[in-house]
């Protein structure tokens, strides 16, 4: 009996101690997973729920083997509990890590309901029987084990979801990475072995070891948390926000997103650099996690994002956390001021998938004045995204099949007393999908849609094939103003388009006069400059455009080479009672009369000012007789507006020029 006791104890010592290494490297992947920051996706939550069953059952597992070893001291009824528990518990952790392989296969979303409850029917059946099924316990020299039909049933199964798991790696194990696959393989396989010695030696109970091995092996496989973390804010990175965008949609239920960023960070990304603006967007960031108690994603340079349910979403919880990221800002010893400011989408309500949450969060940061600090994507703002879309869709279509035509207005010369130029000005053909569109809004929608450039080189073409097919030149007509936008006038490759394109036609470079707002002018810089150069060493020709509606930059005019300074209609209605009450329609008529003489002496000494810079003057919106009188004495070049023409297709516009052109005089 002595030594019975002295061999059990010592096999019992054994077991105990391999179930503590178990539990230890159980602690140890637990710490581990703990600890890293990492996003929840459907994967991770598997990945939690089965390491908490296999740590259940290691529990259970060490409560059975102290049962196996005093069966003699413990009642059959307490410890048939004790293996009940365990072998349930043991069942559930192996169908989860089947269940959790298979999601690593990537198959999870392939699946349907009937493979599902198949493939549960296993589970359910052996967790139903093995109640009822009878269990007894050896205990001898070579050690003590649970026998019987609710053991058999048990081990059946786990040989079931193994032989599952070992063929669904198998075949899918193009969809792993190298080392995943290696991980999961080294791992059926000892489980395999484990599960095999204890079939055939039961009084090796190992089974919860190969359990603990297969977890480690998933655990090793757990995608690397660096790969979400953006570093610089300490938030989680864009590929972790569409990732988990795509979990949130996939589960059909309303959520709201949330993009916030601060008013400021141009000027301060400007004067202070990226660092600052990323010290900014860290502090933002622990307030709105702090607040709504959810992660928080960096989703670009300059905006962080939540995803929030939507009872957690409301008017009052965006101003109180506006108010919270309202707040002075030192750096070196200054103090910025920051404003944050936040866009909110509701899904699927606003947005039903991914593609389109990301078009409306887009088309808000490129459209948003930002004269708000809250932006919600309502009706009235869906309802502008479909107008600018269809607009999109409208410039695409005229890119590649001849959608635009171009009009020309007539310009007329005060000293020749004769029409010589004409500003030429593009137009959509499509009247039937949105009615007219004015370039002021699809010129803009091109330039941020990157069509800019191909719309200008068709511009040119059409303007340079025109002039050549109607021989304007011989008609009298020196040049034609061209408009170009901000966007080309940086554009390093725009000389040569010009170039190109005027000897394609064989015209000089000298017929064409660019057109470039006072605004643009100014904040483009260097770049225009040596544009501007390039362009006028090969005979091209400039004006100022819109020049009072901007920032009247007499410096900037001075020094950049116009030949053409156009006054903007404004501040020539301004000088007309008539005119003046379509800009501003509620002044009184008394303020007004006593307005119109300053603007008169304004847009006086405007003119003198650019006669004195022998710059030609070109007065745009004439419509008068009266004006066309005034602006002639005051020493105006050339006037351009509806008293002389309306913006004319080609053909009528040729037809202008043959007939009425030579005949219109300053007295008609």
């Amino acid at each position: 009996m002595i030594d019975i006791f002295s061999a059990l104890n010592t096999i019992y010592l054994l077991n105990m101690q391999v179930r503590v290494i178990n539990i230890i490297l159980l602690i140890l992947i637990w710490y581990s997973y703990i600890r890293t920051r990492k996003v929840m996706f459907q994967r991770g939550r598997n990945f939690t729920v089965v390491l908490g069953l296999v740590t259940i059952n290691i529990l259970f597992d060490i409560v059975a083997v102290y049962g196996l070893f005093h069966k003699n001291e413990i009642p059959y009824a307490l410890n048939r509990v004790f293996q009940l528990c365990y072998l349930e518990t043991f069942l559930l952790s192996i169908y989860g890590i089947y269940m959790h392989i298979m999601s690593l296969c990537g198959r999870k979303r392939e699946w349907n309901k009937p493979i599902t409850i198949i493939q549960t029917i296993p589970l359910i059946a052996a967790m139903i029987a093995i109640v009822f099924l009878p269990v007894d316990f050896y205990m001898g020299f070579d050690g003590a084990y649970s026998y019987g039909t609710m053991t058999q049933v048990a081990f059946i199964v786990v040989c079931i979801y193994l032989t599952m798991a070992a063929f669904g790696v198998l075949i899918n194990r193009k969809r792993f990475k190298k080392e995943y696959f290696r991980n999961i393989a080294i791992g059926i396989i000892m489980w395999t072995g484990f599960i095999t010695v204890q079939l055939y030696k039961p009084n090796f109970l190992l089974a919860g070891t190969g359990i603990t091995v297969m977890m480690l092996a998933n655990f090793l496989n757990f995608e690397d948390p660096k790969l979400y973390i953006n570093y610089e804010t300490g938030c989680f990175n864009s590929i972790a926000y569409r990732k988990m965008l795509k979990k949130t949609f996939a589960k059909s239920k309303e959520f709201c997103v949330c993009n916030i960023a601060f008013h400021e960070f141009e000027i301060i990304h400007g004067r202070y650099g990226h660092d600052v603006c990323q010290e900014i967007l860290v502090n933002i960031a622990k307030i709105v996690g702090s607040y709504f108690g959810t992660d928080v994603y960096s989703v670009d340079e300059e905006t962080i994002g939540v995803i929030l349910s939507e009872k957690k979403y409301s008017y009052d919880d965006m101003d109180l956390l506006l108010k919270m990221i309202d707040y002075d800002y030192v750096v070196n010893e200054n103090i910025i001021h920051i404003t944050g400011y936040i866009d909110v989408v509701r899904c699927p309500e606003d947005a039903d998938s991914l593609k389109e949450l990301e078009d409306v969060l887009d088309f808000m940061k490129k459209s948003a004045k930002r004269e708000k600090n809250l932006y919600v994507a309502d009706h009235e703002f869906l309802d502008e995204k479909k107008r600018y879309s269809t607009i999109v869709q409208m410039l695409e279509f005229a890119i590649n099949n001849d959608g635009f035509e171009m009009f020309y207005q007539p310009i007329f010369s005060t000293k020749e007393k004769k029409f010589h130029s004409a500003e030429a000005l593009i137009r959509l053909k499509d009247k039937e999908t949105m009615g007219f569109v004015s370039p002021e809004d699809f010129i803009p929608i091109a330039e941020k849609e990157g069509m800019i450039m191909q719309i200008g080189e068709i511009v040119l073409s059409k303007v340079c094939r025109f002039a050549k097919d109607s021989d304007l030149i011989n008609k009298g007509i020196r040049y034609i103003e061209v408009n170009l936008s901000g966007i080309q006038c940086i554009d390093q490759g725009m000389p040569d388009q010009v170039s190109r394109i005027a000897q394609e036609y064989d015209l000089p470079c000298g017929f064409l006069n660019l057109e470039i707002t006072e605004t643009v002018a100014v904040e483009s810089g260097d770049l225009l400059n040596r544009n501007m150069m390039r362009l006028k060493s090969m005979g091209t020709t400039f004006s100022m455009d819109d020049f009072g509606t901007g920032y009247s930059n007499l410096a900037q005019m001075a020094e950049t080479p116009y030949e053409l300074i156009k006054i903007d209609k404004s501040l020539i209605w301004y000088c007309y009672p008539m005119q003046r009450k379509l800009i501003k329609e509620d002044e009184e008529d008394e303020q007004a009369e006593e307005s119109v003489h300053k603007s008169k002496a304004v847009l006086t000494k405007v003119i003198e000012l650019i006669n004195d810079l022998n710059l030609k003057i070109v007065a745009e919106g004439v419509e008068t007789k009266e004006m066309v009188d005034m602006l002639t004495e005051l020493g105006v070049d050339y006037l351009q507006g509806f008293y002389f023409s309306r913006p004319l297709d080609e053909e009528h516009f040729v037809d202008f020029i043959n007939n009425k052109a030579d005949r219109f005089t300053l007295d008609d």
